[in-house]
């Protein structure tokens, strides 16, 4: 039996290792030499599961047409990292939401997340922006401020931002990636933020927003993995 003050030794050791009190006994009664024991099958499994992991497609989510500019890397459905801009620029919502300011990529968030998950932009199978131009409606030109939402003019200069994302993103990333750039309806990419991290494969989905496209609220069903949308509240 070991001293009382050995045995608090060694517990302390095993706390600051993270080794649970059942692993630390089983580790002491093998004796230095001898490895732990592992469950049968679990280092296949493991490997089994690299592999998986391996074949599923790198994804690079961008946000940055309004506020809140961010970004977040995902191979397959797990998420490997993702961050605000605003925690490296420490500036509160990353910049201002303006027409001219569309374009202004998270850089450093998109760097942190390519860093710590160890890949390169030649590894991107595809860079979702969470915009979809195509929805976005015609200006019109009744009470609205010259030159901001909605004008003609501003939706002149707002549009040619959003189309200059993926050059913005090509200088960035030092490459071209106009071919894997996908745009994503902004209500749906909220949408899918809380269905698809959510432990319900069945389930309701309700997303209010200041404004996506140019609506403001999404109803969606989301079932099997797919997110159906049902309803969209339009702005204003």
């Amino acid at each position: 039996m070991r001293p009382a003050r050995q045995r608090g030794e060694e517990e302390e050791g095993d706390v600051r290792a993270g080794r649970s009190s059942k692993e630390a006994d089983t580790a002491r009664e093998n004796g230095p030499g001898d490895p732990a024991p592992t469950l049968p099958g679990r280092s296949r499994r493991i490997r089994r599961t690299e592999e998986t992991m391996s074949e599923q497609p790198l994804i690079l989510g961008v946000n940055c047409v309004y506020h809140e500019s961010s970004a977040c890397l995902l191979r397959g459905s797990q998420v490997l990292a993702l961050a605000e801009e605003e925690r490296f620029n420490r500036r509160k919502h990353a910049k201002p939401a303006d027409v001219d300011t569309a374009d202004q990529l998270p850089t450093q968030a998109i760097e942190h997340c390519l860093r710590t998950a160890g890949v390169g932009a030649a590894d991107l199978d595809s860079i979702a922006v969470s915009f979809d131009l195509a929805r976005r409606p015609e200006p019109i030109s009744e009470h609205l401020t010259p030159g901001s939402w909605g004008d003609p003019e501003g939706e002149r200069v707002f549009r040619a931002c959003v189309a200059r994302i993926p050059d913005r993103l090509g200088t960035v990333l030092g490459t071209d990636v106009e071919k894997v750039v996908r745009w994503v309806h902004h209500e749906l990419a909220h949408g899918a933020s809380t269905y698809y991290a959510s432990p319900y494969p069945d389930a309701a989905v309700l997303s209010l927003d200041g404004i996506g496209e140019w609506t403001t609220g999404l109803l969606a069903h989301g079932t099997d993995n797919k997110l159906e949308e049902l309803r969209l509240l339009q702005y204003p």
